[in-house]
């Protein structure tokens, strides 16, 4: 089954996305990018996570339950003097969990008002590019400092390290400055 799903994968990377909600304004299909309707996004303070708007650049990776199980983020501080370390999602999960609150914007939200008056490029998005989750996690902070870098502002001034950078499981990549 799971040659299966690879060669079916190969030939369709979009074949297992996932079912959204109807109720979505879809501007694309693959890549789904689609908003929350302008009537609901004040339904609620916390979006819905089935409303919750979509950008995506690529498919969405998929991970067999033994793939999402056995995964390990890697930490590379090669650069740092401090060599590579892996943590596994059971690593993560035994770590203390942090919370908060926060909304969520797509750059191009509202871009489509803006072709009334002179034609942009992009996803003409409304006013629906836009969400609010609690997220919870392991701080970025305390993962690093696990990792061994114990002072970024150290890291960064004498190291010269600047930017923590992340690599997706779809292939997209981005990063923050070392200090937050």
């Amino acid at each position: 089954i799971d040659r299966k799903i690879d060669e079916l994968l190969r030939s369709d990377p979009y074949c297992k996305e996932p079912v959204r909600h109807k109720a979505l304004k879809v501007h694309s299909e693959t890549p789904m990018n689609a908003e929350i309707p302008s009537h609901l996004i004040t339904n609620s303070f916390l979006t819905p996570i089935n409303l919750f708007y979509i950008r995506h650049h690529h498919p969405v990776p998929f991970l067999s339950e033994k793939e999402a199980q056995e995964f390990k983020l890697t930490v590379d501080l090669t650069a740092y003097g401090k060599g590579v370390r892996v943590f596994t999602l059971q690593d993560l999960k035994k770590l203390p969990k942090s919370e908060v609150v926060a909304t969520l914007q797509c750059s191009g939200n509202r871009r489509g008002g803006f072709n009334d008056v002179k034609r942009t490029s992009g996803t003409p998005w409304g006013q629906g590019a836009i969400s609010t989750a609690k997220w919870g996690g392991v701080k970025l902070s305390e993962l690093i400092k696990l990792a061994g870098v114990p002072d970024p502002i150290h890291a960064e001034e004498v190291v010269g390290i600047e930017h923590v950078r992340f690599h997706g499981l779809d292939g997209m990549m981005a990063s923050i400055g070392i200090e937050k």
